[in-house]
């Protein structure tokens, strides 16, 4: 809603405003995205490296989480 000041610059084109870019908010939400995803995936690998099991288990449990 307030991605335009003035905000009636959003339905009236004959204002002048200015309005942010909404491909970048867009790719900056991916990116983040992203990086959220690969930091859940990686908090598990901490706890699986401190488990008394062999190699093989520990990859047996990576991959099945």
């Amino acid at each position: 809603m307030f991605e335009c000041s003035p905000v009636a610059s959003i339905w009236d084109r004959t204002l002048d405003g200015q309005c942010i870019d909404l491909n970048a908010v867009t790719l900056a939400s991916a990116i983040l995205s992203i990086v959220e995803d690969f930091v859940i995936l990686a908090m598990p690998i901490q706890q699986l490296k401190k488990l008394q099991l062999t190699r093989k288990k520990k990859m047996a449990g990576t991959v099945s989480t």
